[in-house]
């Protein structure tokens, strides 16, 4: 049976806040690059643990059924991120950013391949953070794979493989020069680069399997709310306290293997699912429906924080609001909210409703 619990709260809440961190990084300031990184690796381990919970991937599922999975996933997102294209190009133009399209960068976007490509002007070209979408599809191409290889390892062993595979991933990417070229991979390859991303959605996939054991489950009986509690506190403060022991590696890449990944996967990731029902207080602040309701914009939000960042910043300068920083952050990110709650309602779940309606087997 396909695992039905009810809709993990506090985990979409940290979602909700990872992307806003990124969206903190982009519009406002880099000193939280860090907990951008961070937070990347977050969803990536979110969308893992998802994948490999709501579906078995077993012997029965086949290329049809393959096929529904990733058309369900393509209507949901896909015409939102032609949206964000045609905004950031219009917006680019109208700024003289651009003067004439590259067909061949717009088609590589347009078929979610961008980040393949090693050059920084195609997988950072038009709408920049619409790498995540492409690598992300990437992932959900190769799930039925990756879950079965995870699900068939003996559990003990699964973690092992892990940091053996961020071991090598932190040695390629051993930067001296800035980020640029590591002793095999250069930068490019530990942050784009879609093979490399595995880790993180594998990640996701070691939390759900570990989540289904009965040491799992006779441990998280025994907690109570205060003890709960203590362990998110305690998961929240640990991941903070990275902050000023990997600031100094901020123009690298090389931290993200275990100072990003690790402590945002495993400890953020595996403590709230552990808490979750046990009724820690951390846990019911994320659960209150304001933060659930932002929750379902993080996908127009993520995408279209920079083509409205500059398709607003216009208005905003004749407006003289560009003058003062934390005035215009506010009214930039309230904006984007709001169009993204627009976006989310009138456009994003309609399209998705009309494109999966006739789908076969849903929720298989």
């Amino acid at each position: 049976m396909i695992d039905r619990q009810t809709y993990l709260k506090p985990l979409a809440s940290l979602q909700f806040f990872a992307v806003v961190v990124v969206v903190l990084v982009h519009l406002w300031t880099k000193d939280l690059l860090f907990f951008g990184n961070a937070c990347v690796s977050f969803c990536f381990a979110y969308s893992g643990y998802f994948t490999a919970r709501h579906h078995r991937f077993d012997g029965t599922y086949g290329m049809k059924d393959h096929l529904r999975f990733m058309w369900s996933k393509l209507a949901k997102i896909y015409p939102l991120h032609v949206l964000a294209l045609i905004i950031c190009i219009l917006s680019a133009y109208r700024m003289g950013h651009i003067d004439s399209i590259n067909f061949k960068m717009l088609a590589a976007h347009l078929t979610l391949t961008s980040p393949w490509f090693p050059y920084q002007s195609y997988y950072f070209g038009y709408n920049t953070v619409a790498w995540f979408i492409c690598v992300l599809f990437f992932l959900y191409i190769v799930a039925p794979v990756v879950v079965r290889f995870w699900r068939r390892l003996p559990l003990a062993w699964q973690p092992v493989l892990l940091a053996l595979l961020l071991a090598v991933e932190f040695v390629g990417g051993y930067t001296t020069d800035g980020g640029n070229q590591g002793l095999f991979l250069n930068s490019y390859h530990l942050c784009q680069f879609p093979p490399i991303r595995l880790l993180e959605f594998s990640a996701g996939i070691i939390i759900f399997n570990f989540s289904q054991s009965a040491w799992w489950r006779e441990h998280q009986s025994r907690l109570t709310p205060r003890r709960a509690t203590f362990i998110e506190v305690g998961a929240i403060v640990l991941t903070a306290l990275l902050y000023p022991l990997c600031k100094n590696y901020l123009n690298t890449y090389c931290f993200r293997a275990f100072c990003a990944s690790f402590p945002m996967v495993i400890t953020m990731l595996g403590v709230f699912l552990f808490t979750n029902g046990q009724g820690g207080a951390v846990s019911r602040a994320l659960s209150v429906k304001p933060l659930t309701c932002l929750s379902t914009l993080d996908a127009e939000i993520y995408l279209l924080q920079l083509g409205l960042y500059f398709a607003l910043l216009p208005a905003f300068e004749s407006c003289g609001i560009t003058q003062y920083p934390i005035l215009h952050f506010t009214m930039q990110f309230s904006s984007l909210i709001f169009i993204s709650w627009l976006v989310h309602r009138y456009y994003t779940q309609p399209i998705a409703r009309l494109l999966t309606a006739s789908l076969p087997g849903k929720g298989k």
